[in-house]
């Protein structure tokens, strides 16, 4: 696996004193505090759209981050991507992320090729999360309206804009699956939930 951070180690706590600007002064993921640990208490998240897809286009000009990773092939880009948030997940020692199914894999000219992708990008987290620490992330996913799916294209009516599927897990073999809602197998048009990530 690439490493895409290597000038940076894993950020650990230091205490309030610490003058290195990677490490937690107050954040001590141990600690407990009214009964329970800060990571308990505090769940922090990688928003994989923001941290790895994000462009910095405002209302004032275009996109100025360039985030391919080297690469130029769209699933290259992606796999990259997915290589990444994992490096940075695990050394600024975040449990969890979110992202929409077209933050995770580019959508392609059909829904059979844009659902292929999907589910070889899930299969690639899904590894990488447990090569990279024995605590997995968990994550939380929705499919993202886009001018195809606002109109229903797969659906026969517009997609609700809230997640569609969730996993919460610390190991492979733990899992829990919340029941789907009604609307769930109607509404949802991604692969993913043939890749192991269930509506919830």
């Amino acid at each position: 696996m690439n490493t895409y951070f290597p000038g940076i180690s894993k950020v650990a706590y230091e205490g309030p004193k610490s003058t290195n600007p990677l490490a937690f002064r107050y954040y001590n993921p141990e600690e407990v505090v009214a009964g329970k640990t800060m990571r308990e208490q505090l769940k922090f998240a990688l928003s994989y759209w923001h941290t790895l897809c994000g462009d910095g286009t405002d209302m004032f000009g275009r996109g100025t981050f360039v985030k391919d990773f080297g690469e130029s092939d769209p699933m290259a880009v992606y796999r990259a991507k997915a290589y990444a948030a994992f490096e940075l997940m695990d050394k600024l020692d975040i449990d969890y992320f979110c992202f929409h199914d077209r933050d995770i894999a580019p959508e392609a000219a059909t829904l059979k090729e844009t659902n292929a992708r999907l589910d070889e990008i899930t299969d690639l987290t899904d590894k990488v999360n447990n090569t990279i620490d024995d605590k997995a992330a968990k994550r939380c996913c929705g499919v993202r309206p886009t001018a195809s799916t606002i109109r229903g294209t797969c659906t026969g009516r517009a997609p609700r804009p809230t997640p569609t599927c969730s996993l919460s897990r610390r190991r492979r073999s733990r899992r829990r699956w919340k029941s789907p809602p009604a609307w769930a197998a109607r509404d949802t048009c991604s692969g993913a939930a043939a890749r192991g990530m269930r509506p919830c």
